[in-house]
C-alpha cells in the first residue's frame, strides 16, 4: 500500500477537509487540478465526483486529475459525502455510484464514505464489512480497503485487521475523493 510523505499527507487531510466544508463552491472544484498535480506525483490520484441526491438522475462531476491519468495512478483515493437529505434515492443509487466508480480499476485500495447520517445506509455498510472510523452506528466515517472493484455489483469489501490497523495508526490516507450531493 502506497505511503504519501508525512508532510503530503497532512496536506491532502486539509483539501479532504476543505472540501468538505465546500463541496458546492465552484471556485474550490476549479482548484482541484492544481492542488491534484501535486500528489500525483506519489501516484496518488484524487477523484472527486458530486451527485445531487435532490435529483438522483442530474449528475455533475469534477475529476481532480484528467482520466487519462487514472490508469497510471498507484493509488485511488475515493470520498463519497454522503450527508443525506430525505430527498436521497436509496442504496441502489449510491450501489451504482461505487460501481461506475470501481468499473475501470481492479487495485483501488481505500475508499472512505464521510457524513453517513442514513441508519440504513450505516446498516448496509457494517453487513458488507465497513469499518466505522468514528466508532458509530451512524454518522462520521466509514472505510472500506482492497477488494471493492472486484464486488462492484454490491458494496462488500471486507476490512482486514492490518488494513484496519493502518486506519487507526494513520498510514492510510483516509481521504478519497468522490462525493455524493
Amino acid at each position: 500500500m502506497i505511503q504519501l510523505p508525512e508532510r503530503l499527507a497532512l496536506a491532502l487531510h486539509d483539501v479532504v477537509a476543505a472540501l468538505q466544508q465546500g463541496l458546492a463552491d465552484a471556485q474550490l472544484r476549479a482548484h482541484l487540478p492544481m492542488v491534484s498535480r501535486r500528489f500525483m506525483a506519489h501516484g496518488v490520484h484524487i477523484y472527486y465526483r458530486c451527485l445531487s441526491g435532490r435529483s438522483a438522475g442530474a449528475r455533475y462531476a469534477a475529476s481532480a486529475v484528467p482520466a487519462e491519468h487514472l490508469h497510471r495512478a498507484r493509488r485511488v483515493v475515493v470520498i463519497a459525502d454522503i450527508s443525506l437529505d430525505g430527498h436521497w434515492q436509496g442504496l441502489g443509487f449510491f450501489k451504482a455510484l461505487i460501481a461506475e466508480l470501481c468499473e475501470s480499476r481492479q487495485d483501488i485500495d481505500l475508499v472512505e464514505v464521510e457524513n453517513v447520517s442514513n441508519a440504513r445506509l450505516a446498516g448496509h455498510l457494517a453487513r458488507s464489512g465497513w469499518y466505522s472510523r468514528d466508532g458509530l452506528a451512524t454518522g462520521g466515517s466509514w472505510i472500506s480497503i482492497t477488494g471493492l472493484a472486484s464486488h462492484s455489483s454490491a458494496i462488500s469489501a471486507p476490512l482486514r485487521e492490518e488494513g484496519r490497523h493502518a486506519v487507526r495508526q494513520g498510514d492510510i490516507l483516509a481521504s478519497d475523493v468522490h462525493s455524493r450531493g
